[in-house]
C-alpha cells in the first residue's frame, strides 16, 4: 500500500546532513524512518514532515532556510542533469523539478507566475507550507544556475491565510559575454 504523497530519499538525507544525530533528536518513533534510506527511492512524506516539524518547533523556524539550501545542494547535480543551467530555464522548469522529488495527493506544486532577467515571482504550495524552507531552496536554486546576489522576499504565506506561497526572487547574472 503506497502513501498518498511521497518524497524522494533525499529529503531525509539532507535532514541527516544538517543534523547528523538526527535520530537522537527526534525520538525513536521518528528515528526509524532516517535508516538504510535511499536517495532516489520514493518514500511516505508523513514522517518527512513530522520531522521537520519537530524540529522547527523545538529548534529554531530558521532551522528550515538551512534545511532548505542542503536540499538543493543535495540535488545540484540531479538539477544539472536535468539541463537546467540558467535563471530562466530553472523558471521553465521549476514544476518538473519539483515533480521529480514530491508526488501524490497533497503535494502540491511549484510555478514562477511572471519572469524576467533578474527577477521571478513564484508561487508554492509545496509539501513544507513553509516559506523559510522554501526561501532556502529558491535561493540555493537560482545560486546554483549562476545567479549571485539573490535576494528573496515573502509576498504571502499560506500561514497568514493565502491561498499559496508567494515569493520575489531578485538576483544578478554573469555577463553572457
Amino acid at each position: 500500500m503506497s502513501a498518498e504523497m511521497e518524497v524522494r530519499g533525499t529529503f531525509f538525507q539532507v535532514l541527516k546532513q544538517v543534523f547528523p544525530h538526527i535520530s537522537e533528536i527526534v525520538g525513536e518513533d521518528l528515528a526509524k524512518y532516517f535508516r538504510d534510506i535511499d536517495g532516489e527511492a520514493w518514500y511516505d512524506a508523513a514522517p518527512y514532515l513530522a520531522a521537520i516539524k519537530y524540529l522547527r518547533d523545538r529548534i529554531s523556524p530558521q532551522v528550515m532556510v538551512l534545511i532548505g539550501n542542503q536540499l538543493v545542494e543535495t540535488i545540484r547535480e540531479q538539477v544539472r542533469d536535468s539541463d537546467v543551467t540558467s535563471p530562466q530555464e530553472l523558471a521553465e522548469k521549476l514544476p518538473e523539478l519539483y515533480g521529480n522529488f514530491v508526488r501524490g495527493k497533497g503535494a502540491g506544486d511549484w510555478h514562477v507566475e511572471e519572469f524576467a532577467p533578474g527577477r521571478a515571482i513564484i508561487e508554492e504550495t509545496g509539501v513544507t507550507g513553509n516559506v523559510d524552507f522554501s526561501v532556502g531552496v529558491i535561493k540555493s536554486s537560482f545560486e546554483a544556475v549562476g545567479a549571485y546576489n539573490v535576494r528573496v522576499a515573502v509576498i504571502d504565506d499560506r500561514t497568514k491565510g493565502a491561498d499559496a506561497n508567494r515569493y520575489l526572487a531578485e538576483w544578478m547574472e554573469p555577463d553572457a559575454g
